[in-house]
């Protein structure tokens, strides 16, 4: 049966889908208030009008971040229609915003991540902190660093000099000296995550593009930088926006004054390897992520956007699991990550992957016949054997009809476009899943990497809503 996915690209050819599985009542309820919210809102799933401050969000500039106010809306609808909802996991985490988001309709949240930037992000925007404590922390650093009179390096990694002026390396070495003296682990991780932003608005590299590109030496030389002060600025919009957002979940009634109410898990896991376990034995009721659109290395560089901050950061602070290894070099934590390794893929692996996607076995076929580079192949094959195991575990940590809401872009590969969606529709529905609807957004303002000649910017993403089937 040959159908066409609901799309906006005129230059997409129709692609195989298996048959469509007969909606449940249950589905029939969510697409018909998707479709309400979506005619009563032209720009429900678009927000061209956010606010960056929204639910924490502005904490750190993170690459690809989703659309807070868009995952806000897209969790309410799901829990409207399916009131019974508690558990949800992002096995993608990223900066957490599909937690946050979550947090708003008092779920037990669960996320993961491989980058530990992401996971001090995430730490620091779920963990419920007494503001007026924090402040005290704060001002107590502030302190230490204006009494730090030492003018001597205690940080040094391959490329320090490259980065950072000797002068911002000083003034960021007084922070750190300051941020290790307080005592209180979450106040630490509040600091160490208002350090990496002064780090990426002081650093040498460019801030126009997520891979580490350094500014020309005039400019370098030029900039007039007050260190301390970008961090005192950061830290107090820091405080002021996680107390508003705390203020946000009282008034709801997800939260106390000490406390929030729901279950927050975030690990450091490798979600080709592993995933979270459920508080409940049967799984999770809800999956609300983003996923990587390639390889980082060729989309979306996450490890090397992290690699400056990691390196000032006690990463002990982050999770102990960290590996000193991620920080060799600025590639080797994308390296990790999910299609990073680019060696053959057996035979038996690229059948297993053309069977499980008509789509991919498309793109698999017209690479060939266009003479791509052996490489970009390669790339290709890898990403997706790896998206794909990695799949298969999510799938089996979801409940029998827990809903799946993922948020991705298509890209290009050898200047052909490759279909995300498609394929991703697919490997679920081979993995037992029912299509159920999706959306399509406009991206306004979401930053992605203009400078990648590996990919093209992307002018609009879908969302995807499945269903694992009931048993």
């Amino acid at each position: 049966m040959v159908t066409q996915i609901e799309i906006f690209n005129s230059d997409v050819e129709q692609v195989t889908h298996t048959p469509a599985i007969e909606l449940t009542a249950n589905d029939q309820i969510l697409v018909n208030h998707i479709k309400s919210a979506s005619e009563a809102n032209l720009n429900r799933w678009s927000a061209p009008n956010i606010d960056r401050r929204k639910g924490t969000h502005s904490l750190f500039q993170y690459p690809g971040r989703m659309v807070p106010e868009v995952q806000k809306a897209l969790v309410q609808a799901i829990r409207d229609t399916q009131p019974t909802i508690q558990a949800v996991i992002d096995p993608y985490m990223g900066s957490a915003t599909s937690l946050v988001a979550s947090m708003y309709q008092g779920l037990d949240c669960y996320g993961q991540d491989i980058n530990p930037l992401a996971i001090l992000i995430g730490r620091v925007k779920t963990t419920w902190l007494n503001s007026e404590a924090l402040r005290e922390s704060i001002l107590r650093t502030l302190a230490y660093v204006s009494a730090d009179t030492r003018m001597d390096l205690d940080v040094y990694f391959p490329g320090i000099t490259k980065w950072f002026r000797s002068d911002v390396a000083v003034e960021l070495c007084k922070l750190r000296r300051a941020i290790l003296r307080e005592p209180n682990l979450d106040y630490r991780r509040v600091l160490w995550l208002t350090l990496a932003e002064t780090i990426r608005l002081t650093s040498n590299d460019r801030t126009s593009t997520y891979k580490l590109h350094a500014r020309p030496k005039h400019e370098i030389l030029s900039r007039v930088l007050d260190v301390v002060g970008v961090f005192r600025e950061q830290v107090i919009r820091n405080v002021v926006d996680i107390r508003h957002f705390h203020q946000e979940l009282w008034e709801a009634g997800y939260a106390d004054e000490t406390v929030y109410r729901g279950t927050i898990t975030i690990e450091l896991l490798n979600s080709m390897e592993h995933i979270l376990p459920a508080g409940d034995p049967t799984g999770f009721d809800l999956l609300v992520t983003s996923p990587p659109y390639g390889d980082n290395r060729t989309t979306i560089p996450y490890g090397e956007h992290a690699f400056l901050p990691l390196q000032w950061i006690d990463l002990d602070d982050i999770d102990p699991a960290v590996k000193q290894e991620w920080l060799l070099t600025t590639r080797a934590l994308d390296e990790f990550s999910m299609g990073g390794k680019f060696y053959q893929r057996d035979a038996e692996t690229v059948e297993k992957l053309r069977e499980a996607s008509p789509t991919l076995c498309s793109h698999l076929l017209d690479l060939a016949e266009a003479n791509a580079p052996n490489i970009s192949y390669r790339k290709v094959i890898a990403f997706y054997d790896d998206f794909y195991r990695s799949l298969q575990l999510i799938a089996t940590s979801l409940k029998p009809n827990a809903y799946l809401a993922w948020t991705l872009g298509n890209r290009r590969v050898n200047k052909m476009l490759i279909r995300n969606d498609a394929i991703l529709r697919e490997f679920l529905e081979n993995m037992g899943c029912v299509y159920v609807t999706e959306l399509e957004r406009i991206i306004h303002s979401k930053r992605m990497p203009h400078r990648n000649r590996s990919g093209k910017t992307m002018a609009n993403e879908q969302i995807l809503l499945l269903r694992k089937q009931g048993s």
